[in-house]
């Protein structure tokens, strides 16, 4: 009896869980930000990826953040100049 209560129990949990966590299209945020390096790698970035998902979902607006090039920039500094913190 024991293992018939576990068993119903841990499936009740499951069921709970999967659908307290089940989203939907109508749930998800209407934005995103795309980070990226810029350049041609983000042109075939946003032709490869962003416009056709855009067009399958033209309530969504995207926006690029291109601050990754700067960091790259920024650690290869330090390491040339030994300042690694």
């Amino acid at each position: 009896m024991f293992m018939k209560l576990t068993k119903t129990l841990l499936a009740t949990t499951a069921l709970t869980v999967a659908a307290g966590t089940a989203v939907t299209a109508q749930d998800m945020a209407n934005s995103m930000t795309i980070v990226s390096w810029g350049g041609a790698y983000q042109a075939s970035q946003d032709k490869a990826y962003v416009q056709p998902y855009l067009a399958a979902n033209p309530g969504v607006t995207a926006t690029w953040d291109e601050s990754s090039a700067e960091a790259v920039a920024k650690l290869r500094a330090m390491n040339e100049a030994g300042n690694i913190t």
